[in-house]
């Protein structure tokens, strides 16, 4: 019986989301600050029934996620992602697939500067990306993908 009690969502699940709420909002607040500024603060709790909640502090948005633009939810999932990150394993290779998909201009170079902070602390970082605010903000070795006749290369 206690075995289960411990397997609930308010038993093991929920004492482990109560530890992991704290790093994850410092590590938000970070995020928040090094890409964007802090114009737009992600904030994680949990409920009485163990489930997460994500708050989101946007002073020129609305107070929902669905009140946020493309590019306001693109930053706060962005946020949380990296949030998530830290209380993950650790590695030294972070990869993105389109992580400026719907960011502006001034957003997509706020990105590529905290991703150029982030280096060697991850040592290997990948990005992919149409963006090409995101990609001018960005240093070291930089592939481009053509595509032709139904094949692609790559050209330096």
């Amino acid at each position: 019986e206690n075995a289960v009690g411990v397997l609930t969502r308010s038993g093991l699940p929920a004492y482990l989301t109560r530890i992991i709420c704290p790093a994850m909002n410092k590590a938000a607040r970070y995020y928040s600050g090094l890409f964007f500024g802090g114009a737009i603060q992600v904030r994680f709790s949990i409920d009485e029934d163990g489930q997460v909640l994500i708050d989101v502090l946007n002073p020129g948005g609305g107070e929902n996620l669905k009140d946020q633009s493309v590019g306001e939810r693109r930053i706060i999932g962005l946020i949380t992602g990296f949030a998530l990150r830290e209380v993950a394993a650790k590695t030294n290779v972070l990869i993105l697939d389109e992580p400026g998909n719907g960011l502006d201009p001034e957003n997509a170079a706020a990105l590529a500067g905290g991703l150029m902070k982030m280096a060697d602390r991850y040592g290997t970082i990948i990005v992919t990306s149409h963006n090409p605010y995101l990609l001018e903000g960005l240093s070291g070795e930089i592939l481009t993908v053509e595509k032709n006749d139904g094949g692609s290369s790559v050209v330096k």
